[in-house]
């Protein structure tokens, strides 16, 4: 059949049906296949616009006064085959994450960074655990004064406030080093992600790059300073998937970017023997540090400190903790709470005997909390120890600000991301 013959049947079928012929049309009464439309027109859009052009008294034909049946077949089988694409699509997005995380990070990144001065486990009775609360980094915001009020946060702030983080904990007591124990409660919001403004913050692959880069450079730095380090990590907010959890995660929150940068963490220090990773799925860790326990979660949900920046709810937390100790023994009740979310750094004891510690952020406000009336913020990381007899000994909040971000010395600490 030729160009110009299946113009004539074209428009032959189209006065018998008394309108202009649908692709099915065409492949159910003129016995074609699609694909000689296509390959002799392109699409049923030239025909019908060549079938006009000769006879222009088919115009009125364009809407048909009732449907066939061709065209009810041809519209399910196109909104089946839309469905049949965006389901295709939400599962390959949702059925990734570790299975296919752990192959490809582990020819990635496996034995990439290599200890400069590698450490065994002290042989010394630890006496001493030294806890580094990390949260609300949320690398990759790219934050600009002008536009916020706040401080500018781009690649070289966020990494030399974290360095300064870094070398704070270091200097912390270096004359009880042989005997202390570093835990680092990676607990959420690392990355900024896209959750007010789709075109808002850095793109998502150099977000999670981004925090890759810098947060194995932080934990290098500390490997090499402390004879055993373990790291806690958990989800926030701002590090789910928003395709799997377009709003608030209530199952699967360990289904997240955030997993993705812990594991990759993990792959690429795997030659430190004295550092240990725990990824658990659930959406809060229990941590043991010597006889007490420990319960963390970033603070968005199972425990809800309060809103950002607004208001913690300690009679609300007071509650909340009663339920979770109630269905405990006594000795196994915990006794320190950890969180971010809030940023805002404090300390509370509780009348029921529990402390509550909420961390600060590392980043300034942004757009969002502009936009709620939050001018200012007040930046920091907390440390604390913890030794027999005291769950929560000293306690220091490291400030971080315009101060350090202008602190080129940092830079040796940690490296600025550059460019992939």
């Amino acid at each position: 059949m030729t160009k110009e013959e299946l113009l004539e049947k074209y428009i032959e079928l189209a006065r018998k049906i008394n309108k202009l012929p649908s692709i099915a049309d065409c492949v159910a009464l003129l016995d074609i296949k699609e694909s000689t439309v296509r390959t002799l027109w392109g699409n049923i859009s030239n025909l019908k616009e060549a079938a006009l052009q000769n006879y222009p008294e088919l115009g009125g034909m364009v809407v048909p006064a009732q449907l066939g049946v061709p065209d009810i077949k041809n519209h399910r089988e196109k909104l089946l085959e839309t469905k049949t694409k965006r389901e295709n699509v939400e599962l390959i997005k949702s059925v990734n994450v570790l299975d296919f995380i752990e192959k490809f990070a582990e020819n990635t990144f496996k034995e990439k960074i290599k200890p400069f001065t590698p450490k065994k486990k002290s042989k010394k009775t630890i006496k001493r655990v030294l806890n580094l609360i990390l949260s609300d980094h949320h690398y990759g915001s790219d934050l600009h004064s002008e536009e916020t009020g706040n401080d500018t946060f781009t690649v070289v702030e966020e990494s030399r406030r974290l360095a300064h983080v870094i070398k704070e904990t270091i200097e912390y007591k270096p004359q009880y080093r042989d005997q202390t124990k570093l835990v680092v409660h990676l607990i959420g919001d690392m990355i900024e992600n896209k959750m007010h403004d789709t075109q808002d913050a850095a793109p998502m692959a150099e977000q999670v790059c981004r925090a890759i880069h810098i947060l194995t450079q932080a934990l290098a730095q500390l490997a090499e300073a402390f004879p055993e380090v373990e790291v806690q990590c958990a989800t926030g907010n701002h590090g789910r998937s928003m395709t799997r959890h377009p709003k608030r995660a209530t199952t699967g929150k360990w289904d997240s970017y955030e997993t993705i940068i812990y594991y990759s963490m993990k792959t690429s220090l795997s030659l430190y023997t004295n550092m240990e990773f725990h990824i658990p799925k659930t959406p809060y860790n229990i941590v043991q540090v010597l006889n007490h326990r420990f319960f963390v979660t970033h603070g968005d949900n199972v425990l809800n400190p309060g809103n950002p920046g607004k208001s913690i709810n300690v009679k609300g937390l007071k509650d909340q903790i009663n339920d979770i100790n109630a269905s405990l023994k006594d000795n196994d009740e915990y006794k320190v709470f950890l969180m971010g979310h809030v940023h805002t750094a404090s300390v509370t004891m509780l009348n029921n005997g529990a402390t509550v510690i909420t961390n600060g952020p590392l980043c300034p406000g942004n757009g969002f909390t502009t936009s709620i009336g939050i001018m200012e913020s007040n930046c920091s990381q907390t440390l604390f120890e913890s030794v027999e007899g005291h769950a929560v000994g000293d306690i220091r909040f490291i400030k971080v600000g315009p101060e350090q971000d202008k602190d080129a010395s940092l830079d040796k600490i940690i490296k600025t991301w550059k460019s992939f």
